[in-house]
């Protein structure tokens, strides 16, 4: 894992699909406070399997030698996780009881997987799979590389990846089922640490804006991906939004200035918005009920669409066609085939429409191309007759054709010189396939996971020679007892390297899991 999560205190988290969580706040005693903000935010990694996730939770739990700290436990609370494929959601919040922690325990009560057919209003040809059968009960330890401390009056951010595509696996059994292995990576993010440049989605209430800073204060934010349960964010938490720099959108989804924002939040009693941005930890000037701040690239006035709504809304697909400006009702329009639609709809681009990549690079509208995945922002809109889609944000997701080589760990070696550079390298072997030499650098996401039969404990590992099969156990003689490992990154062409595949993430499992 890369050096600056070992500094954040890196957590990695192995589940269904992708997730991220934050929380924030303090609480006050007769000595000051004694509290701190843990607030929850959820993402996934890209997949192209299914076209709805719906992941069920019923707790969260935080374990360490203070005792244990309920962050959510309560009706289930059930989210798409494919809604988080190119951003987070900020999902739950909770204030709790200052202390030291070295574990954080999700129990989730399902997995639903939905192939929406040709027609998405029409049900009759969807295709819907519930994993119930989720291993250990759905009981899932997360562990962190070493115990991280809630700071009393502070904010910890949680960060679960929940990575959809390497968690649901067909099984090799001839019946083409179907076996969960939950894979999730967590970061833990205190003190002065700027999160990481994935774009973060809130949306809430506007209570106050500063039409001379451009700033706005959003409360009783929702769960956006959420499709059932309680709101599980605390209500008294909220978002300092800097809006200065960021394009914003009316309830029409037309650009306007802030200050129409301003004109906006005085005419109406609950105002809602979606500020999509880069989060950081509160500074130190921020209100008590600041659990996070958000730099913002777009924000959009209104509701979220939901089936009885308009409303905004995210979109995922793949932009089929260059900008065009022939026959475009904006500056510039482009076609697009969402996942859950059976023909291209047009997609109207506005001049301050933004353009970024999954990991916060922004691009150019120019950068929109035939064949680019990702997903848009945007409110749908009758153009003449014809539905289109006016949009605020495109989020291009990345190329999902990294190398991949899955089979037995049989060899580890340690800090193997290449140029100025050294590696560990994982020799692998795949049945009917030569063995593939992978390397395994600082920045490499290595998650192990462990199934007893009550609990899959998923832990972040730092360092590879634990993983030596001749440490493990030097009298291995059968293959069949050598660890299970999934390794994924970009290939290497080059014969003279000292591997095959640089890896960016390694999964490892015992051989009967």
């Amino acid at each position: 894992m890369s050096a600056f999560k070992r500094c954040c205190a890196a957590l990695l988290l192995s589940i269904l699909c992708g997730f991220l969580v934050a929380c924030g706040g303090s609480g006050s005693g007769g000595g000051g406070p004694t509290t701190g903000q843990v607030v929850v935010t959820l993402t996934d990694g890209p997949t192209d399997i299914y076209e709805r996730m719906l992941v069920t939770i019923t707790s969260m739990t935080l374990i360490g030698s203070g005792g244990q700290q309920v962050l959510y436990d309560g009706p289930p609370v059930t989210f798409d996780l494919l809604q988080l494929r190119d951003r987070a959601d900020l999902a739950f919040s909770q204030r709790v009881t200052a202390g030291d922690f070295s574990k954080i325990r999700l129990e989730l009560a399902g997995l639903t997987l939905m192939d929406l057919g040709d027609d998405p209003l029409n049900p009759i040809d969807d295709v819907v799979v519930v994993l119930d059968n989720l291993p250990a009960n759905g009981k899932i330890d997360l562990n962190p590389q070493g115990p991280f401390t809630v700071t009393p009056g502070e904010t910890t951010v949680i960060e679960l990846d929940m990575d959809a595509r390497r968690s649901v696996q067909v099984v090799e059994n001839g019946n083409g089922g179907l076996k969960v292995r939950p894979v999730i990576f967590t970061n833990i993010y205190q003190g002065d640490v700027i999160l990481p440049s994935r774009l973060v989605r809130v949306f809430g209430t506007v209570e106050a804006v500063n039409e001379t800073a451009q700033t706005m204060k959003v409360c009783e934010t929702e769960f956006v991906a959420q499709l059932d349960g309680p709101a599980p964010v605390d209500p008294t938490s909220c978002i300092q939004i800097f809006a200065n720099g960021a394009s914003h959108f009316g309830t029409d989804g037309v650009a306007i200035p802030f200050a129409d924002i301003v004109t906006a939040f005085n005419a109406s009693d609950s105002l809602k918005v979606t500020s999509i941005g880069f989060a950081s930890l509160p500074g130190t000037a921020a209100a008590d009920d600041i659990v996070l701040e958000l730099d913002a690239v777009v924000d959009e006035l209104g509701p979220r669409r939901d089936n009885t709504m308009a409303g905004w809304e995210t979109t995922t697909g793949t932009v089929t066609s260059d900008p065009f400006t022939t026959g475009c009702a904006s500056s510039q329009c482009v076609d697009f085939l969402a996942s859950e639609a059976g023909a291209d709809i047009t997609v109207q681009l506005q001049a301050e429409s933004r353009v970024f990549t999954r990991d916060g690079t922004e691009l150019g509208q120019g950068d929109l191309s035939a064949g680019l995945a990702g997903a848009f922002d945007g409110l749908r809109v009758d153009n003449g007759g014809t539905e289109e889609l006016r949009a605020s944000l495109f989020v291009a997701g990345p190329d999902a054709g990294d190398a991949t080589v899955s089979g037995r760990l049989t060899a580890v070696d340690l800090d193997v010189p290449f140029g100025t550079n050294t590696f560990d390298i994982l020799t692998v072997h795949a049945d009917g396939v030569e063995a593939v030499e992978v390397c395994v650098t600082a920045d490499t996401d290595v998650l192990r996971i462990l199934t007893d039969g009550a609990t899959v404990t998923i832990a972040d590992l730092l360092d590879p020679a634990v993983l030596d099969p001749e440490v493990l156990n030097p009298e291995l003689l059968d293959p069949a007892d050598y660890l299970l490992i999934e390794a994924s990154g970009a290939a290497i062409a080059d014969p003279d390297d000292v591997c095959d595949i640089d890896a960016a993430v390694v999964i490892v499992e015992d051989p009967a899991a």
